[in-house]
């Protein structure tokens, strides 16, 4: 069952990495087309559609998966099947609603934000919100059943559709404005979401599965109101951080805009939440897989009341999300400053600067994201997503009040160093809650942390010692030669356990090197 666990939670963190990766690559030269003010008014638009993404399907996959892993468990099938129905008809319905309103909406809320610029932009993106309903509720039948292949494959499909047509529709209004080209960019996010929703589909069906069926009466309101239970606090706790990040969407730019213009404070919005961003997530997806591949298995361990399974998961699962957080957080605090220089040539000197102060204050923040990922995740898998939900709200409401703070004395850095405060705060209270429901005895998640530290160390060094060369080319070559040592000295240390190393890709090349080392 472990094996089992850790070759889905592998799988799916692979595919999604590989998504990531898709995905940054697009906000590369969407930074360049847009610039950083270009870039502000993208990531303005942004948070809103997130939020409203979490209130309409963001804790669908969740829950349906919650619900499916229960009933499949349980062997019953045909309840497995009407929650997703039931999921199915209601969110389709919530995904058109919330679409119609952001559209008629989309100038109030950009004149709230301080730019009116944003309203062709909240148009272009509506649609998608209905597609992502759809999205999160096949995906979440999919990791249910323990299949994380439909998952991964979508994302693949969904990041690299946004990639192609974003840029595209960028590319081609480039004459129109900065708005214009901002608002294509995504048009190309709904796109992308149409894309794959009909993948899915197809693949469902393709199982021979339906969608359409009885509306079960009774029955079928028994599995809304056990889909509302459910996904309820899990929606309340995953909008959170969007919620968060909504808020500063209306802060930075009003709050900033007196002493620098509006559009520099555009610009600086633009930074934080643009190219630094999203080299921050990168590495903390790989906590968010794990943690979406640990739910549905531990509905099951619940199932058959198999503590010592519970305690196995969530341990396997923080080690991996440490073994990739803590390395690229040395990466970031030491090639923060020539990664941005290659990657954004389009950015000022100034620019590049102040992205540089972003990115080694959310260099640290990548830990922090990733084992809150896990923590919150496992909570939920466990039936406690009340617990999620109230350290989610005290880790944001007090990212809140630090950012209220620090804007106004130290910039945008603030919002930055806030952020980090509010993960700090959610993880310490999630993992209390964690140790207090599955005991002290299988609570040691830091256990090899030390080890994890000090190959990071080792790493960082070799890297730094590299990165002292004044030429372009010295950061590929640290990048590869610190991987290298990084992974040596992981097998070699083995942190691992042979299941856990096995079950990653490439496992049982990497295993097979590791026995041959140590003979």
């Amino acid at each position: 069952m472990k094996k089992s666990y850790l070759s889905g939670a592998a799988f799916l963190a692979m595919g999604i990495l590989i998504a990531k990766i898709i995905g940054a690559l697009y906000r590369i030269p969407l930074t360049n087309i847009l610039g950083a003010e270009g870039m502000g008014i993208y990531q303005l638009i942004y948070p809103i559609y997130a939020v409203l993404l979490a209130v309409s399907s963001g804790s669908l996959p969740v829950a349906v998966s919650v619900l499916v892993g229960a009933k499949t468990a349980s062997g019953d099938k045909e309840g497995a099947r009407a929650t997703l129905r039931a999921a199915w008809r209601v969110l389709l319905w919530v995904g058109l609603g919330v679409s119609v309103a952001l559209a008629l909406l989309s100038g109030v809320i950009g004149n709230l934000q301080g730019n009116p610029l944003t309203r062709s932009g909240y148009c272009a993106v509506a649609p998608a919100i209905f597609f992502v309903a759809g999205i999160a509720v096949l995906r979440g039948w999919f990791q249910g059943l323990g299949d994380m292949k439909p998952t991964a494959a979508s994302q693949i499909v969904e990041n690299a559709a946004r990639l192609v047509f974003g840029l595209a529709f960028a590319v081609m209004l480039k004459d129109r404005g900065i708005a214009a080209q901002a608002a294509g960019a995504l048009a190309g996010v709904s796109v992308s979401e149409a894309l794959t929703l009909v993948v899915l589909i197809f693949r469902f069906r393709r199982s021979g599965e339906r969608l359409s069926g009885r509306r079960g009466g009774d029955a079928g309101k028994g599995v809304l109101r056990d889909l509302s239970k459910t996904a309820l606090p899990v929606m309340i706790g995953g909008i959170v951080f969007p919620l968060t990040q909504m808020i500063d969407s209306f802060l930075v730019v009003n709050l900033l805009a007196p002493s620098v213009g509006v559009a520099a404070a555009t610009a600086q919005y633009g930074l934080f939440t643009g190219p630094v961003n999203s080299l921050v997530n990168l590495p903390v997806v790989i906590g968010l897989s794990l943690g979406v591949a640990v739910v549905p298995g531990l509905s099951g361990e619940m199932q058959r009341h198999n503590l010592e399974g519970i305690r196995a998961k969530c341990r396997s699962a923080l080690k991996i999300a440490l073994i990739v957080g803590v390395p690229s957080a040395i990466a970031y605090l030491i090639l923060a400053d020539k990664a941005l220089s290659l990657l954004y040539p389009v950015l000022s000197v100034a620019e590049r600067r102040t992205a540089a102060v972003l990115l080694r204050v959310g260099a640290v923040s990548v830990v922090l994201m990733s084992a809150s990922q896990i923590f919150a995740s496992i909570l939920q898998g466990l039936s406690r997503p009340v617990a999620a939900l109230k350290n989610a709200a005290f880790g944001g409401g007090f990212k809140l009040i630090a950012g209220l703070i620090l804007l106004p004395t130290v910039g945008i850095v603030g919002v930055a160093a806030a952020t980090l405060v509010g993960f700090a705060l959610t993880l310490l209270l999630d993992w209390y809650d964690v140790r207090l429901l599955i005991g002290k005895t299988g609570g040691n998640f830091l256990q090899n942390a030390g080890v994890i530290v000090l190959c990071g160390v080792i790493m960082g060094a070799v890297i730094g010692a590299i990165n002292l060369i004044p030429r372009d080319w010295a950061l590929f070559v640290a990048m590869a030669a610190g991987s290298a040592v990084y992974l040596g000295t992981m097998l070699i240390s083995g942190v691992l356990d042979r299941d856990e190393l096995a079950s990653l890709p490439l496992g049982e090349k990497l295993l097979a090197w590791r026995d041959r080392s140590r003979r």
